[in-house]
């Protein structure tokens, strides 16, 4: 009789010692972290691309990059302005981000205006009350704000935000040259947005300044969409493609790409001195 109390004594510690891990969420991956550093450089000079995924078992980079560990970096070297996509899969779905390398021709800058490294949302497509980060990095610039709702701030720096609708951030950078603008948006859902819901993976305005009467080029990439606009007369647009605009003053362009399951929205600035 002793020795069965002393085996079950025994059973009862092993048990016990047993950690029985809980049951992994069904979520598709997130991209915590995806940039290019600097973001603007000379023809043929490098920039650094460095990223952090989650959750993922597969992650890829296009323009001839390929498969990728979940968090690294890699330099490249473009010769022309070139966006990156990043895409991060699992069993549960798929997440893209991007990166912008802006590529200028080598010649000076005509002004010493300040210059937005960085800034962006992400995830830029979010539902009610859930959160998203907002990141910046202005140089050359003594005032800083971004509107709404967050007034003076450093110049470098992130916040996280819940907006209860779709939201255009402003930022505004100020030094003793003039002012210049950029723009980022967080599209707020009903429903979290899934891969039939329209997905906007860029929308640039390249040069970002332009001097008045001359020309900057938008241009964006999108997919799911059925249609898609731009205000301040530009109009229906194909889903993905460039358009030439000259604003007689500073203007933040609005792209909506909407299908039966949704809308998504995103915003670039022509700064016109």
């Amino acid at each position: 009789m002793k020795i069965i109390i002393i085996v079950l004594v025994s059973l009862i510690a092993l048990i016990g010692c047993v950690q029985v891990s809980p049951p992994q969420a069904s979520l598709p991956p997130s991209i915590l972290e995806f940039e290019a550093t600097p973001a603007s450089v000379v023809a043929g000079s490098p920039s650094s691309l460095k990223w952090q995924v989650a959750g993922a078992t597969a992650v890829s980079i296009d323009q001839g990059i390929g498969n990728v560990e979940r968090s690294s970096t890699y330099s490249v070297n473009p010769t022309t302005t070139t966006i990156y996509t990043l895409t991060a899969e699992n069993s549960y779905g798929s997440v893209m981000a991007t990166a912008q390398v802006v590529v200028t021709s080598g010649e000076p800058p005509v002004s010493n205006l300040p210059i937005v490294a960085v800034f962006s949302a992400k995830p830029a497509n979010i539902v009610a009350e859930m959160e998203s980060t907002i990141t910046w990095d202005v140089k050359n610039s003594f005032d800083v704000s971004i509107e709404p709702n967050f007034g003076p701030i450093k110049p470098a720096g992130s916040r996280v935000v819940t907006p209860p609708f779709t939201t255009n951030y402003i930022l505004t950078a100020v030094n003793s040259t003039g002012i210049l603008k950029a723009a980022t948006t967080i599209t707020v859902s009903g429903v979290m947005p899934s891969a039939e819901t329209p997905v906007i993976k860029s929308f640039t305005a390249n040069p970002p300044m332009i001097n008045k009467g001359a020309t900057s080029t938008l241009s964006w990439e999108s997919v799911e969409g059925s249609s898609a606009t731009i205000d301040h007369d530009v109009g229906v647009v194909a889903g993905s493609g460039t358009r030439n605009v000259s604003p007689a003053s500073t203007t933040v362009y609005t792209l909506t790409v909407t299908n039966p399951r949704g809308a998504q929205f995103q915003t670039a600035v022509v700064n016109v001195r």
